[in-house]
């Protein structure tokens, strides 16, 4: 066995004991949050440590594809032993679910609302923000819908369809770098990361699906058979309706798909609002009741802001303006990120490889990292699917490296967040911690920056050294 296969081994060894000990801790306290949150981060960054040990040596001796997935699947059965308490957002899945499935509209009543108490269960107390309406869009309430009355109304339920939602992410990662010329084994850098397995295998988050659909979206478009151009708008339109995110990927997509594709991407999107707005209401206006399809979401993101960056800065910041920062970060952060999205359409328009196109998918995405008012971990997911395709290929300098470095560190880091949640009694958010996740991410940007701006220097050797 040579070196760099014994310290693979080594790493994929202090993985597996990382995360068996997660499972001990929850067993143990019942919990990985509360009195847990300590030693929960400290077999985190023994995992992290593991798995930048992992992609290191993957460059110099690739893992093979056999033992990156046997290795990938390992991980995410042992995690899945765990109960889903470093979020709750499981819960308000497995209600929405519930609810849609009881023939209600899960935009029509908030949580607390005795006319729902004749179709309670017990998650009911247990789901986030009972104040508010669900926050998801319609293709997220169909998928917990579809877990619901087929695998019934638990948090084992939807974590295995997560899970498979993920693997499936995994998958077009895959094909998607062999299709752009990146080597295959670079999926380790997504197969092995442990934000994506801790926020999928343990806390069942509906970004697997978001990511997958996303994937699959942008595979179907770099591929463009005749005979399916439907694949394309009508995933990316599924994607959107889980969570919105991907809608920051149509400046992109829009140059490469056909009128009638960007008219199905509409139709699609369009039509399975509107019944709900109509029905429940849009949500839109001044009221704070938490009802219509985007009243959750418009009400929380007004009222609340954790560990971000950007967002955080200009928050504190324009208060000696103005007597709303809130909503004045917010209006700067929008046109921050509407200006990136006509950059990334310009150079859009000029770009067919599809290499290029997947590493520019990658700037909307961390664009809206930067700016976004709230940064929960698992909102990087889609981010860590992406960000492989920004590795160096052959003949390109080993420079470009410092493109993934800041969301590697990022990745790694900013489960430091969960230090939020060691008291449950107290939401205590931490400044110390957006320091310590943010300033070595802009400092590793900056770095990255300089040198991609950097001109190529010419492989011919200077004159007076050729003699």
């Amino acid at each position: 066995m040579t070196r760099w296969r014994r310290i693979t081994s080594l790493a994929i060894a202090t993985s597996l004991a990382a995360y068996i000990a997660l499972v001990v801790i929850d067993q143990r306290n019942g919990t990985l949050r509360a009195s847990s949150t300590l030693s929960t981060l400290l077999v985190l960054g023994v995992a992290a440590i593991a798995f930048l040990l992992a992609a290191f040596v993957n460059e110099r001796a690739p893992v093979s594809m056999q033992t990156i997935w046997l290795a990938a699947l390992a991980f995410r059965i042992i995690v899945a032993f765990t109960s889903p308490t470093l979020s709750d957002d499981v819960y308000r899945y497995i209600w929405d679910g519930h609810v849609t499935g009881e023939g209600v509209s899960p935009y029509a009543y908030v949580i607390e609302d005795p006319a729902l108490d004749r179709i309670t269960i017990p998650e009911r107390d247990l789901a986030n923000n009972p104040n508010l309406s669900s926050p998801y869009l319609p293709a997220a309430h169909a998928i917990f819908t579809a877990t619901d009355l087929v695998l019934g109304p638990s948090t084992l339920s939807i974590r295995l369809v997560m899970i498979v939602f993920e693997l499936g992410a995994a998958f077009l990662v895959v094909q998607l770098l062999v299709a752009t010329g990146v080597r295959s084994s670079r999926s380790l850098l997504y197969l092995w990361n442990p934000l994506v397995i801790v926020e999928i295998a343990h806390g069942a988050h509906i970004d697997a699906a978001m990511t997958m659909l996303t994937l699959a979206a942008l595979s179907a478009t770099l591929r463009r058979p005749a005979a399916h151009w439907t694949v394309a708008p009508l995933t990316l339109a599924a994607a959107t309706l889980t969570r919105p995110i991907p809608l920051l990927l149509v400046p992109i997509v829009w140059w490469l798909w056909s009128n009638r594709q960007r008219a199905a991407y509409a139709a699609v999107c369009a039509a399975a609002i509107a019944p709900f707005g109509l029905a429940s209401g849009w949500g839109l206006g001044d009221s704070t009741d938490g009802t219509g399809v985007f009243g959750s979401a418009r009400v929380y993101s007004e009222s609340f802001f954790f560990n971000s960056a950007t967002y955080n800065w200009l928050h504190h910041h324009l208060g000696r303006y103005t007597s709303d920062p809130g909503r004045a970060a917010r209006i700067v952060a929008v046109i921050g990120m509407v200006v990136v999205l006509a950059a990334v359409a310009k150079r859009a328009r000029d770009i067919r490889d599809p290499l290029a196109v997947m590493r520019l998918a990658v700037v909307p995405i961390a664009a809206y990292v930067l700016l976004t008012p709230i940064l929960h971990p698992w909102y990087l997911v889609l981010l860590a699917a992406l960000v492989p395709f920004l590795a160096p290929v052959m003949n390109e300098p080993t420079e470009r490296w410092f493109l993934l470095a800041p969301w590697m560190l990022l990745m790694v880091i900013v489960p430091l967040s969960y230090l939020t949640y060691r008291d449950a009694d107290v939401f205590d958010e931490l400044a110390s911690v957006r320091y310590i996740e943010w300033l070595p991410t802009y400092g590793l940007l900056m770095v990255a920056f300089a040198t991609s701006s950097r001109p190529p220097q010419s492989s011919t050797v200077p004159e007076n050294k050729s003699r």
